[in-house]
């Protein structure tokens, strides 16, 4: 984290719970909430490694971490609130 922000977790309405992260400090989610969810993937219980392999226009093979973090996250990143 570049700076302290505080996270709320849950609804407003029903109790939710307000954390505070502080600069510095590692955050992370479990993978497996969001690699087996199939909104994001296609037979999610299945083991394809291919889902985050990329060819650019160049032939270069790598991992693309884009593809395996949660889009819920990037907006964290684009702010400058979370770095990865």
């Amino acid at each position: 984290m570049k700076d302290d922000v505080d996270v709320l977790i849950g609804k407003k309405d029903e109790g939710a719970e307000m954390y505070r992260l502080g600069r510095g400090e590692y955050v992370t989610m479990p993978h497996e909430l969001h690699m087996k969810d199939a909104s994001y993937f296609e037979e999610p219980e299945e083991f394809r490694p291919e889902r985050f392999i990329t060819t650019d226009e160049n032939g270069k093979v790598s991992a693309n971490i884009g593809t395996a973090v949660s889009p819920k996250i990037f907006p964290l990143v684009r702010e400058g609130i979370l770095t990865l």
